[in-house]
């Protein structure tokens, strides 16, 4: 499945694009190459060879006189019209939970960009000239964090494409405690608040440093449990067999009044409700879509344009605080 190509993160043009009324036309053309339907048709097939069975026995009964003592395959429709109503709340809730799960696990990924480039401010700000280099290595170590989470969550096996993300952030001795850390995220996450320890901050700056690394061990906490708690397993199977099982006996059904028309709306409905089954499968387990390389490059970017511009920030600060001549602040000015 071409999940990858799913990570996707949209700017002004790209919902401009979304809410143009020619997206259905466009979706419909691209329908065939859809990754959903790929992985539909085995099932799909196993569906239409139902029904083409249905059609050939019904057809040699009706036609050929040496058939005619074979029961008919054919039922009343009441069974499914009873049963559909459940089937469709089986495969709505099974949707809803894999959204939820995925809307959980971007807000999590949102509430780590927020304490990293937070944490990677206040360090920037509030470390003195004489920590120079603490404050380098704790945003050295802040950048380092995004991409140890985004392999812990993704469960990448070859640590050479750990040992290349982090080559630009850490020194190879780095690299190396990093690798043979038994929880990376959190050893990083420790590496952090040894560092901000070292520096000269009062009571406050270190609080306020430290809530927001405790906001990191939260929203990490928040993404291993959505990582190993998959919906209940017992719902799942329960909800595949119920759906396979259906449209498996669906063509008794319906060759009474559809007859040869059997087969092709028999595909049309297995590849309907298959592909919000699938759909539903498919982001539950949300990491491997969402896209935390873009999340990642984008905390990146904003702590070195804050790093870049610290110098600045300490040669603008007796300008900023020089009061003009003949001016004075009231609470009314604001």
């Amino acid at each position: 499945m071409g999940r990858p190509y799913r990570r996707t993160v949209y700017v002004i043009e790209d919902w401009e694009f979304h809410r143009d009324g020619r997206r259905h036309l466009k979706n419909l053309r691209t329908f065939p190459k859809s990754e959903v339907l790929n992985g539909l048709l085995e099932p799909s097939f196993l569906c239409v060879g139902s029904s083409v069975f249905v059609c050939v026995y019904e057809t040699l009964r009706a036609t050929q006189p040496h058939f005619g003592f074979l029961p008919s395959l054919c039922v009343d429709a009441i069974p499914f019209e009873l049963t559909s109503s459940a089937l469709g709340l089986l495969l709505v809730f099974r949707t809803e939970a894999s959204y939820a799960r995925w809307l959980d696990a971007r807000k999590s990924l949102a509430a780590v960009s927020a304490s990293c480039r937070d944490a990677g401010r206040q360090a920037i700000t509030w470390f003195h000239k004489e920590d120079e280099l603490l404050a380098q290595a704790f945003v050295r170590w802040t950048k380092a964090y995004s991409k140890t989470l985004q392999h812990h969550l993704r469960g990448c096996k070859n640590d050479n494409d750990l040992v290349t993300d982090l080559s630009g952030y850490l020194e190879p001795q780095e690299i190396e405690r990093v690798r043979e850390a038994r929880h990376r995220p959190l050893f990083v996450m420790q590496m952090m608040t040894v560092i901000a320890n070292q520096a000269k901050l009062n009571s406050d700056q270190h609080v306020a440093l430290d809530v927001n690394l405790c906001e990191l061990g939260v929203a990490l906490s928040e993404c291993e449990r959505i990582l190993t708690t998959p919906v209940p397993l017992s719902y799942t199977r329960f909800t595949d067999r119920f759906l396979l099982t259906w449209l498996v006996l669906l063509p008794s059904c319906l060759y009474p009044t559809c007859h040869w028309w059997c087969p092709p709306i028999e595909f049309f409905t297995a590849v309907l409700l298959l592909g919000i089954e699938e759909v539903g499968v498919q982001i539950e387990e949300p990491f491997s879509i969402l896209p935390m390389e873009v999340l990642a490059a984008d905390t990146v970017e904003l702590l070195d344009k804050l790093a870049l511009a610290r110098e600045q920030m300490f040669d603008l600060l007796p300008q900023t605080a020089r009061v003009r001549p003949n001016e004075k602040f009231s609470g009314r000015d604001i």
